[in-house]
C-alpha cells in the first residue's frame, strides 16, 4: 500500500466532508480512513481528534473554514452544530 502525499489526504478528507449526510457518518468515514491508511496522516489525525475531542489545533484555516460549512448543515446533531460554532467563534476571534 502506498503512502499518500498530503494532497491526496486533504482530497480525500474534503470529499469525505462533502459527501456526508450525518455527523455520525462523517466520524466514521474518517475513523476508517484511519484505519486504512499505511501512515498516520497529521491532517487525517487532526480531522479525527476534532470530531471525537474538540480540538481543532491540527486543522489549518481552509480546512477550518470547510468543516464548520459542513458542520452547520448537520442540524441534527447537537454535537455537530456546537463545534461548527466553536469554529466560527475561533474565526472570529482572529479577525478581531
Amino acid at each position: 500500500m502506498s503512502v499518500d502525499t498530503e494532497d491526496e489526504t486533504r482530497r480525500r478528507l474534503l470529499e469525505l466532508l462533502d459527501d456526508a449526510h450525518s455527523f455520525d457518518e462523517l466520524r466514521r468515514s474518517f475513523q476508517a480512513q484511519m484505519s486504512l491508511a499505511a501512515a498516520r496522516p497529521a491532517l487525517l489525525e487532526g480531522a479525527l481528534r476534532f470530531v471525537e475531542e474538540g480540538d481543532a489545533s491540527g486543522l489549518d484555516a481552509e480546512f477550518q473554514e470547510r468543516f464548520a460549512q459542513v458542520l452547520s448543515r448537520f442540524v441534527e446533531s447537537k454535537r455537530a452544530l456546537e463545534l461548527a460554532g466553536k469554529l466560527e467563534a475561533g474565526d472570529a476571534a482572529e479577525r478581531c
